[in-house]
């Protein structure tokens, strides 16, 4: 949308709540102040979510494409040096999950279908019938009770002969009470070898993850010294110069980071490799200390190598590839030790809390012994006091006699009750009934499109025609979220780029629709483009974090000029035909969100689900409202006015 369009869909949009609005006023006693609510009528339409930036016109030459999801490399449809064209499929990655819940989001559509349609098509006949049985159901139930006092007359002879029963039934619960006690013992003294049982092999994963990570820090350092040649100073002799040129420092720094965290290596090394399962659980823990923090020194190295690399510069025996490789290498090994360093961490809370439940557990069945001590001793007070009952308990049943009178009383009520709901059952469906399953329609609606698309993140397009120069990854390898996948340079000559700010990145997604006007040409002439890829790192302007959007034109535009100021809207999300309120009348508070709508003159509050918040101020409306019905917007206290 352009920018002078939006304006006049505002300015529409504030006349339509102005002008759809209702002014009302209730008097109070003494007439000198009222109370005046201003409305506006729940609308249904189209609802679109805009983000908009402005940038520069930038020429293009080789750029890299990546997945917006992480995953396992399934295919690679090209090879280096192919020539591809626009929306061309390069890769894919795993997506079996997404597949399910994709599926899963139909079933879940169809779920929602059905159950408006079935409350649409109101009660069946058969529902009817069952109203009508239990109006005779009710019907019989309050002749049941007229019969029942009679009944519970001739049961307050039985009464006599079971209490006797009762007492034998006392007994049994003090045998039970025995037999759980004995039970509650042999439990204790097998949670307590359980425990140590828990706590021994949770030692036993920390020895295993500990050597997983020498493995982990030793490829490490090989790919390290490939670059700095530190342990093998022949390794980087013909570009180490192209290293140091910016910062000489900074290489030397690197290298004394890597010799102190290779000694530390070496030190750890042996004392790992011989640690066994059995050993001193002291020193267990105090070596997966020590391992964590040799990851974390070599995470510390593998960092300030980056840096260098990100300072190198290249030249004829330090090409461009060559440089990006040893990045992409270094990548992988953070990627690598990070992941490494969050297993060992999980090992150590793993080994921590199994020591810690090790004696909860322990006091949690010591506890269950002595309850089943005070249950025995409860059981068996409960047998005295049954031997002593036998009197109350004729008095109560002289009082079930009085209960069953007014039960008479009750069976009456529910036979009442019983024909209001087969008046109920009789009568259709109110659109107040339909309008939360047509808004979980919508709903189920939406997380389908969301799934869908989900799944499509997972097939790598091509963005523009071009040709092939690089693919990183390799068919089974892990990539991750926004990680270079495939280098293509492209044919066409002109991209915009933008600044986006922290709070409306989150919204925008790489193939979202773009609107273009040139201030060059004014906002009469629109192209049309789609974000081609957003900057994983954020850029720093005026103490506020922004990132990059590259924004590709659908088609060559022959007037579009290196350097022009381009203003661009992203339409990052849309709703059709659904309800939508302005975003003033919709309240928040710890329970969820509310609207107050006028009864009598009086605002009454309606819990509402809330959508999409779209641009223009309106907010959409998954349940609670309908078509039609007018809502607070704002409200105030006021003299009364005179016109």
């Amino acid at each position: 949308m352009r920018k002078r369009t939006r304006n006049i869909v505002i300015l529409i949009g504030a006349i339509a709540v102005i002008g759809g609005g209702t002014l009302y006023f209730a008097s109070g006693n003494s007439g000198s102040v009222a109370n005046r609510y201003e409305t506006a009528e729940v609308m249904r339409g189209n609802l679109a979510q805009t983000v908009t930036a402005t940038g520069s016109v930038k020429g293009t030459a080789e750029i890299s494409l990546s997945f917006p999801i992480s995953g396992k490399i399934e295919s690679l449809a090209v090879s280096e040096g192919d020539r591809v064209s626009t929306g061309q499929t390069l890769a894919k990655i795993e997506s079996w999950d997404l597949d399910l819940k994709v599926e899963m989001a139909k079933s879940a559509l169809l779920i929602a279908e059905a159950n408006l349609a079935l409350k649409s098509a109101g009660n069946r006949k058969e529902s009817i019938r069952v109203s009508e049985a239990e109006v005779s159901k009710s019907k019989a139930s309050f002749e049941s009770a007229k019969n029942d006092l009679s009944s519970l007359q001739n049961e307050y002879e039985i009464l006599k002969k079971s209490t006797a029963a009762d007492i034998a039934n006392a007994e049994i619960s003090v045998q039970t009470a025995t037999d759980n006690l004995s039970k509650a013992n042999k439990d204790l003294a097998n949670v307590q070898e359980d425990s140590e049982s828990n706590v021994q092999a949770a030692y036993e994963d920390s020895v295993t993850e500990m050597k997983g990570s020498l493995v982990k820090m030793k490829t490490a350092f090989a790919t390290m010294d490939e670059i700095l040649g530190v342990d093998d100073e022949d390794q980087n002799d013909a570009f180490e110069s192209y290293l140091k040129a910016k910062s000489l420092q900074l290489f030397l720094d690197t290298q004394n980071l890597y010799k102190t965290a290779h000694t530390d290596f070496l030190e750890l090394s042996p004392k790992v490799t011989a640690l066994t399962s059995s050993d001193d659980h002291d020193s267990i823990s105090a070596l997966l200390a020590d391992t964590l923090a040799g990851l974390k020194t070599v995470y510390d190295t593998l960092q300030s190598l980056r840096i260098l690399l990100d300072n190198a510069i290249t030249g004829s025996s330090f090409s461009q590839t060559s440089l990006d490789a040893f990045k992409s290498d270094i990548d992988t090994e953070l990627t690598t030790i990070n992941t490494e360093i969050t297993s060992l961490e999980s090992a150590e809370q793993i080994l921590e809390t199994a020591i810690l439940t090790s004696g909860k557990n322990s006091d949690t069945y010591d506890s269950a012994v002595t309850s089943a001590k005070n249950a025995l001793s409860t059981a068996e007070q409960n047998l005295s006091q049954i031997q002593l009952s036998s009197e109350s308990k004729l008095a109560s049943a002289e009082s079930k006699i009085t209960t069953a009178e007014s039960n008479i009383g009750i069976a009456e009520a529910s036979l009442k009750l019983s024909e209001a709901n087969l008046a109920l059952a009789k009568a259709g469906p109110r659109d107040v009934d339909l309008a939360p399953l047509s808004a979980e329609v919508s709903r189920a609606t939406a997380d389908l499109h969301l799934t869908e698309k989900n799944r499509s993140d997972a097939v790598l397009l091509a963005s523009a025609s071009g040709v092939i120069t690089d693919i990183v990854p390799e068919i089974g390898e892990q990539v991750a979220l926004n990680a270079p996948v495939v280098s293509l340079l492209v044919d066409k000559e002109f991209m915009v780029e933008v600044d986006v700010s922290e709070s409306d990145i989150v919204k925008v997604d790489v193939d979202d629709p773009v609107e273009i006007t040139l201030d060059a040409y004014g906002d009469d002439m629109v192209f049309r483009g789609k974000v081609h890829a957003v900057d994983p790192g954020p850029t720093i302007i005026a103490d506020v974090i922004y990132y990059k959007v590259m924004i590709f034109f659908d088609s060559e535009e022959r007037v579009v000029k290196q350097d022009m100021t381009a203003n661009i809207t992203i339409f990052t999300d849309t709703r059709d035909n659904v309800l939508y309120v302005s975003q003033r009348a919709v309240k928040t508070r710890e329970e969820g969100k509310y609207v107050q709508i006028l009864v009598n003159g009086e605002a009454v509050e309606k819990e509402v689900k809330t959508g999409l918040r779209a641009d223009d101020g309106f907010l959409e409306v998954i349940s609670g409202l309908s078509d039609g019905e007018d809502v607070v917007v704002f409200d105030r206290t006021e003299k009364t006015a005179k016109f």
